[in-house]
């Protein structure tokens, strides 16, 4: 065998990783497995793998160096490493191990070399490169890039307790952000300030009737500036916006009632539904990867019985919006008028924050 087979596998597992990244990121399948600027990583990392590769493929063509000793035959020449072989020593100073067979009267140094490189089989390459390329292209062919209803059942976030809040995802806190950009609308007057010139006057100003305003306090205007509507004029809102109402009383008082259209995947109430007119609606969220990405999900409650529907498909839902006490944490509820099966977003399946 060949020294360059072994170079050869090699660089063409680096490609096959590489065409593997490029491929995922071109075709937009790695939406379902990384986020944000971890993709640029993966893209980097693909590119990388493939210069890698390319550059050991042709540089396997090169002549391998030789061995690095002295075979010469020059009477008296010194091997320098162990080989098992014999010629004539007469004359030669270094030590004589027992391999070495003195011939006299020799004039030739007679060199029967034995090397043991250990080098693998082509066969055994194979199995060793087939560990590292099969399970990568498999689980590119074969992976159907979405979750099981298993897997969501068991890593669902309900929404029955006090859930650490994301700053892009709950409303209450993207009013904060627009109040401290400067472009909220003003819920109303403040108190006015004192100044030289109204302390000057010869009869002081009159108190403030109303009390003062909480710059911070959610309020419908809002909510017409956060949240569109659609042409029947219900505002369009997204499940993890509504799920993390959750807790934020005075954000639940403007919102309780109105009228909102959302969308999400749908699965069965396990909890909290004796009177069997619930369901639930979830949309994914991902901080990075897959690894780490969680269903968040509402309750959805219909007056006449939940329709007939399949999980993991989309939906469409329009109603309105209650909210009601659970571990003493007050939660959303979706009361839903309308329900109709949608197609799958073009986008991926995952929740992408507003920017």
């Amino acid at each position: 065998m060949t020294k360059r087979l072994p170079l050869v596998f090699g660089s063409l597992t680096l490609l096959v990783w590489a065409i593997v990244l490029v491929y995922f990121i071109a075709s937009e399948r790695i939406d379902h497995y990384l986020s944000g600027a971890f993709q640029i990583q993966a893209l980097v990392g693909g590119i990388g793998l493939g210069i890698l590769g390319l550059f050991n493929l042709l540089m396997s063509g090169e002549k391998a160096s030789d061995c690095g000793h002295d075979h010469g035959g020059d009477e008296g020449a010194c091997c320098g490493h162990d080989h098992g072989h014999s010629h004539d020593h007469e004359g030669c100073d270094h030590e004589h191990h027992e391999a070495h067979t003195h011939k006299e009267g020799a004039q030739d140094n007679d060199h029967h070399h034995h090397h043991h490189h250990d080098e693998e089989t082509p066969g055994g390459l194979l199995v060793n490169y087939s560990i590292l390329l099969v399970p990568v292209v498999a689980a590119a062919l074969l992976t159907p890039d979405a979750f099981s209803i298993e897997a969501l059942r068991n890593n669902a976030v309900l929404g029955e307790s006090s859930a650490t809040v994301r700053e892009e995802l709950a409303l209450g806190n993207r009013k904060r952000q627009a109040v401290e950009d400067g472009i909220a609308p003003t819920p109303g007057a403040l108190p006015e300030v004192p100044t030289e010139a109204s302390n000057a006057r010869d009869t002081p100003p009159e108190p403030s009737a109303e009390a003062p305003v909480d710059p911070y306090a959610f309020t419908e205007a809002d909510l017409e500036n956060l949240l569109s509507k659609n042409e029947n004029g219900d505002y369009k809102i997204t499940v993890p916006e509504i799920f993390y109402t959750g807790g934020d009383t005075s954000l639940q008082g403007v919102l309780s009632g109105k009228p909102f259209e959302t969308t999400g995947q749908a699965m069965k109430e396990s909890k909290n539904n004796d009177l069997g007119n619930r369901m639930r609606v979830f949309q994914l969220f991902m901080e990075c990867c897959a690894a780490d990405a969680r269903p968040l999900s509402i309750p959805v409650e219909f007056a006449d019985g939940v329709p007939d529907f399949k999980e993991m498909r989309w939906y469409r839902l329009r109603g309105t919006l209650d909210f009601e006490m659970r571990d003493e944490v007050s939660v959303p509820l979706f009361k839903a008028s309308t329900f109709d099966e949608i197609d799958a977003p073009a986008d991926g399946s995952f929740y992408k924050p507003p920017q």
